[in-house]
């Protein structure tokens, strides 16, 4: 091993980690074949080898280290060019990272310790606290789950020795009777695993006692990289910004955890969050300090839902209603987010309609007359309003799409056996969240051309479930405004065409997402919108386009073209190469709704026509089912 370079000290000193903490922690620049004899086969000639060593707790040894993490200097990249294999570790038993350099009488004080990823974070928050004079112990994990290990040996069922997996001594010891603190990468916000890696190490601290105080931090929303950690929050900002964190903290309770991983949370459906580069405005802003608890496709397209019942209707105004439909698991959080939403930005309750209606007729003569001020009409669960506009002579679909682009037309309505002229008269826009597995039936054949075509969806991170708490009394109508529409510039229709023009897979996509953009940029007194103003809206459209090609309408007539449509789907959506058992494939769907029979018929027809391909799995019993490679037909 040799001391570090100039190069080694100048990144580091990047994220404000200086020489003195580097040299006390042994840092130190190890060769490919000095890290083989550390059980490490790096991919480069050399790289940065962090040294963990014990704590001075307990007698340990804390001279010679008992771990190694090297970063390499030129990880391999992919296809795509993303780095590869950056950190490696030797094979066997995980530690966590303790730098040297704590001085020795925190350690046996009441010192609060702080959980990060990695060792790099580590050291950062260690010169902060020496710095700023602010006691604290960190601890680097290698990754969300990185302090989860190999604990022991215990008998198995049949008395075989199986491994022990729990939570690390070390973290155990270190944060015995102390305030625990965590602070995780910016992903957390989008990443199921992370989030569940948090969650249920914070729920292990208080389970076994380790702790009675486990609290959470969180990076803020200005740290736009999906990976930053503390160390680039501290190389970014001063120690005071880092400090503030704590007066924001969030203490976690016993027994709740906020994120939990489903069985389907691998599927090769598996949905991630709405990226933070679709947020525009105080609207994004506000989603992402008021309602982070909440994944991001829910708290913005709630946002955007209930700010257009507060835009004022202006003669000539571009339009500012939306058609908003969320979608993903139960209790995943889609009517909280709208009522947390609705209360922030204090809707009121005149521009809202919430009830049940049965018909299209109904709901006119009921809620029809506004004199074109802007409504609302948030059922809740789409579901029962979907299933009424798939009914065969349904008035629903084409009320919804007329008030798509008008606010004023009449409508005739029979009763007892006579005809009665009412006035539709309003802005509609609309909100409604549904269970994903009843997409496709609430959005049938019926309505792939009209209602659907006008939605703007958004979709859940797979496996996330949200548990329920109240809106704190002093968020209600805390952002309450009432804004006028935005006038659109004629530089904006010449980049909608630039961008159809590219790509025409978008043209029924770009009027949604232009009525997003147009009711944020409205909601921030923005006077005129310009091209310039549409960085955002790009990034919406390709959100959109993605999750569309998830959420797409079943257009299958019979219960066979259902469940054909239904199976096709998820077979195509599996890498090439690679199939699923039936097994699988049916729960995955959840076919068992419709028929087992049935659909194990229209399998059969579906092999007989070569459309699926069929070969047995490493069980007898099991039959494996995926997309045949495409033939290639040239000469």
């Amino acid at each position: 091993m040799s001391e570090l370079t100039a190069q080694d000290y100048a990144a580091h000193l990047l994220k404000r980690i200086n020489s003195e903490i580097l040299d006390v922690a042994g840092v130190m620049r190890v060769t490919k074949s000095e890290a083989a004899l550390l059980g490490i086969r790096l991919d480069c000639d050399g790289g940065v080898d962090y040294q963990y060593f014990h704590p001075p707790l307990n007698g340990n040894q804390t001279t010679r280290p008992v771990y190694h993490r090297v970063r390499q200097d030129k990880p391999p990249v992919d296809a795509s060019g993303k780095v590869e294999r950056k950190y490696l570790v030797p094979p066997g038993k995980c530690y966590p990272y303790i730098p040297r350099g704590i001085p020795r009488e925190w350690f046996s004080q009441r010192t609060d310790s702080l959980i990060v990823e990695g060792p790099k974070q580590a050291l950062a928050v260690l010169r902060w606290a020496l710095d700023y004079n602010r006691p604290i112990i960190p601890i680097g994990i290698n990754g969300a789950w990185g302090w989860s290990g190999t604990v022991g040996k215990a008998p198995g069922e049949n008395g075989e020795r199986q491994d022990v997996h729990d939570i690390l001594d070390l973290i155990e010891s270190v944060c015995f009777g102390r305030r625990v603190y965590l602070l995780f990468d910016a992903d957390e916000n989008t990443n199921v695993h992370v989030r569940a890696g948090r969650d249920r190490l914070a729920q292990c601290l208080l389970d076994k006692s380790i702790s009675s105080d486990v609290r959470l931090l969180h990076l803020p929303p200005s740290i736009l990289e999906p990976h930053a950690g503390a160390d680039d929050f501290l190389g970014k900002c001063d120690d005071k910004a880092f400090a503030d964190l704590f007066e924001e903290s969030e203490r976690v309770q016993r027994g709740v955890i906020e994120t939990v991983l489903t069985d389907d949370s691998s599927s090769a459906l598996a949905v991630e969050d709405m990226p933070a580069n679709c947020l525009s405005g105080r609207l994004g802003e506000i989603g992402e300090t008021y309602l982070r608890k909440f994944p991001r496709a829910y708290a913005y397209s709630a946002l955007l839902a209930n700010a257009s019942a507060l835009i004022q209707r202006r003669v000539g105004a571009p339009r500012t209603n939306i058609f908003v439909v969320t979608v993903g698991e139960s209790r995943s959080g889609k009517t909280e987010a709208d009522l947390w939403a609705r209360s922030i930005l204090g809707v009121s309750p005149l521009s809202l309609i919430t009830g049940f209606i049965g018909s299209g007729e109904q709901f006119v003569v009921k809620y029809g007359e506004a004199d074109r001020a802007p409504r609302l009409f948030d059922p809740d669960e789409a579901a029962h309003f979907l299933a009424k506009a798939m009914l065969d002579n349904a008035s629903f679909p084409t009320l919804f799409t007329r008030a798509w682009g008008q606010d004023c037309f009449p409508m005739t309505v029979g009763k007892q056996k006579k005809n009665e002229d009412h006035l539709f008269n309003m802005h509609l826009s609309f909100y409604g969240g549904l269970v994903a597995q009843k997409f496709e039936d609430a959005f049938g054949s019926a309505s792939t051309a009209g209602f659907y075509q006008r939605c703007f969806f958004a979709h859940g991170p797979t496996g996330f479930a949200y548990h329920y708490r109240p809106v704190p009394p002093e968020l209600h109508s805390c952002e309450r405004r009432e804004p006028a529409p935005c006038e659109i510039d004629e530089s904006v229709w010449e980049q909608l065409d630039d961008w159809r023009k590219e790509d025409p897979a978008i043209s029924g996509i770009l009027e949604c997402c232009l009525r997003a953009t147009t009711i944020s940029a409205s909601f921030d007194g923005c006077r005129k919108l310009t091209a310039k103003d549409l960085g955002p809206m790009r990034h919406l459209i390709d959100y959109q386009k993605s999750i569309r090609a998830i959420l797409r309408p079943n257009e299958g007539l019979t219960v066979e073209g259902k469940i054909t449509d239904r199976l096709r789907r998820y077979l195509e959506s599996v890498p090439p190469g690679h199939g699923v058992s039936k097994r699988k494939l049916y729960t995955a769907t959840n076919i068992h709704r419709f028929s087992t029979t049935t659909a194990d018929r229209v399998v059969r027809s579906l092999v007989a026509q070569g459309i699926f391909q069929e070969t047995r799995g490493k069980r007898a019993d099991t039959t494996i089912l995926s997309i045949p490679p495409r033939k290639d037909f040239r000469p």
